[in-house]
Parts: C-alpha cells; sequence; structure tokens
C-alpha cells in the first residue's frame, strides 16, 4: 500500500507530496532534504542511482528524470511489492513531466503550480487497501461481501480459480477513499 509520495525538484526543492494515511507529523522538508542528499551522496561516490531505501517499517522507491533534475518517491509498506509500485513510480514521473514540461523547463522555484497534481495521484497512484475473506466453503463469505455496497466482480485466473471482489469507497474517511474486499476459493486449501 502506498503510503506516502515525494516530487523533489531542481536543488531539492519539494514541489509535491502526498499523505494517503495519517501518521505521525514530520517535517516534509526534511525528508525530501535527506532524499535528495542520499542520492547525491550514491552518484558522487558512482554508486549510480538508488532504486530503493529499505527501512525496518517501509521502503523508498525511486525513480528519476535526468532531463529535468527530479526525484520522484514512492513510499510504500516493507512487505508490499516493489515491482508494483515501480509501476507506479514510473507512471507518476511520465504524467508530471508531460503536465508540467513548460513549468520543469523554465524552473523558477515556484511549486504552488504543482498543488493540481492530486487529481491525478488520487485517480491513478492511489492502490486502496484490501481485504481478503478467507474460511471453509459455506461459512459465510459471500454473506458478508454482500452486506457491502458496490457492484460483485467475478474473475477466474488460468487455472480457474474463482476470485470474487468488491470495491466500494468510504465516505466520512479522511485519508481513505477505497478500499477492496477480496474472497478466493482456493486460499482455505492453502491454509
Amino acid at each position: 500500500m502506498i503510503l506516502k509520495i515525494f516530487i523533489i525538484g531542481p536543488g531539492g526543492i519539494l514541489c509535491y507530496s502526498k499523505n494517503f494515511f495519517e501518521q505521525i507529523e514530520i517535517d516534509e522538508g526534511i525528508i525530501s532534504g535527506f532524499l535528495t542528499a542520499i542520492s547525491d551522496f550514491a552518484r558522487e561516490i558512482k554508486g549510480g542511482e538508488i532504486k530503493a531505501l529499505i527501512f525496518r517499517n517501509f521502503k523508498f522507491i525511486y525513480s528519476y528524470s535526468t532531463e529535468y533534475n527530479c526525484i520522484f518517491v514512492i513510499t510504500i509498506n516493507k512487505d508490499d511489492l516493489e515491482e508494483e509500485a515501480r509501476v507506479k513510480v514510473e507512471m507518476m514521473k511520465n504524467e508530471f513531466i508531460k503536465t508540467y514540461k513548460p513549468y520543469l523547463e523554465h524552473w523558477t522555484g515556484n511549486v504552488s503550480v504543482f498543488r493540481n497534481f492530486d487529481t491525478f495521484i488520487e485517480e491513478n497512484i492511489f492502490i486502496p487497501p484490501k481485504i481478503l475473506l478467507v474460511g471453509e466453503k459455506g461459512v459465510g463469505k459471500t454473506t458478508i461481501m454482500d452486506l457491502f455496497p458496490g457492484e460483485t466482480i467475478i474473475e477466474l485466473d488460468d487455472n480457474l480459480v474463482e476470485t470474487i471482489q468488491k470495491p466500494f469507497e468510504f465516505v466520512d474517511f479522511k485519508e481513505i477513499k477505497e478500499c477492496i474486499i477480496r474472497e478466493n476459493w482456493e486460499l482455505t486449501d492453502a491454509l
């Protein structure tokens, strides 16, 4: 699950950040300075670009635009798949450059122009939390799913294993706007 996003411009200036879940308040300027400094350090010692920084509880996944001297970072939980986040960080980088290319080409340090990037991030980058219902056949997993609003989606994989999924939106939560509930018949056999 993506926790936080940072887009750092030339000179280590934080252009854009998005926090998906309330956490302890931290100074984003310090974090962007750290992410920039560690990246500059890696290049200085000829280590190349940093692809990821892994901490005990989370990972920073990096991508770069050398043309515009920008760093794009997605923070994920330590157990999340890095490949999924890497696809998202590349998508974010490409859209940011496409949308703000004139501002990046004539960089003035004005970061207020990037505020409207929220719409793209919320619609394309955020990965909603998933709840997995597991249990023996006939114990009520489908009944529980039916209690939630939204359209039920049934998928079959290559082995004809059925996965039932229902995305639904939260109305009264500040940070979480969507969640996905999944029911998978095969998982109970594996447990």
